[in-house]
């Protein structure tokens, strides 16, 4: 009787054995399944912060970001460009890729009338097309600023419409309103209306369209300071200092 409580009791500790390294065992699974998961996690995290360093390591000091050498053609000032000043003389040539009906390019626009007049030697300045698709007058108010200059009046155009911005962006009447800011500024109303309708007006807006998408240009205004793709100053006193600081070197 003895023997056999004995061998019982034997029976009954091994199961207990067998139940505590069984717990063991699922423990040590899920403290490996807990350090797996940390482990990936800190995998990701890593990831993340080497882009973030990356794309902070490819910032110069004053905050340009370089541009790609394939993309540089692009912003090589062309002979039907509107520039102001001489880009085979200018220390520097600052480039915009602008909508007519963003309100942030409304309010650079004076920045840069600006500081053209502070640099007039030093800075020549190209202006290029980049009409945002949900601005639903953008394009065609880029290709009223380009009939405007066939009559050699693109920049006093520019002025009108950056100036009437909110006249005519948020009116069912643009094109009447377009046609008295040509009215305004002198030009031939009928040639104008006939330079409207021209396909080579939307096709020249179209080229700095696609050219904008090879160097990337999301937003506007995007400011380039030679082939550097500059953050956008907070400020005239910011963007002065960006354009000394780039003279200087």
């Amino acid at each position: 009787m003895n023997n056999e409580n004995l061998t019982k009791y034997e029976l009954h500790q091994e199961k207990k054995r067998e139940q505590s390294a069984e717990g063991r065992r699922t423990r040590t699974w899920k403290k490996m399944r807990h350090l797996a998961i940390w482990l990936i996690v800190l995998v990701i995290l890593g990831g993340i912060v080497w882009l973030v360093n990356s794309s902070f390591a490819k910032r110069s000091v004053d905050g340009q970001l370089p541009l790609s050498s394939k993309a540089k053609d692009i912003l090589k000032p062309k002979a039907d460009d509107w520039i102001i000043g001489d880009v085979a003389t200018a220390k520097l040539i600052l480039t915009e890729y602008s909508d007519f009906e963003c309100p942030a390019c409304a309010t650079y626009h004076p920045l840069t009338k600006k500081l053209l007049a502070e640099f007039p030697d030093q800075i020549a300045f190209v202006y290029r097309h980049y009409p945002l698709p949900f601005h639903l007058y953008a394009k065609k108010a880029s290709i009223v600023a380009e009939a405007a200059g066939r009559q050699g009046k693109f920049w006093e155009m520019t002025d009108s419409l950056f100036k009437e911005q909110t006249r005519w962006s948020k009116s069912p009447k643009a094109e009447a309103i377009f046609n008295d800011l040509a009215l305004k500024i002198g030009l031939d109303l009928d040639r104008f209306q006939i330079d409207l309708k021209d396909p080579a007006l939307s096709a020249r807006v179209e080229r700095d369209l696609a050219e904008a998408k090879i160097l990337d240009v999301t937003y506007t205004p995007s400011f380039y300071l030679g082939t550097n793709l500059i953050d956008n100053p907070r400020s005239y006193d910011e963007f002065k200092s960006l354009i000394q600081k780039a003279l200087s070197q």
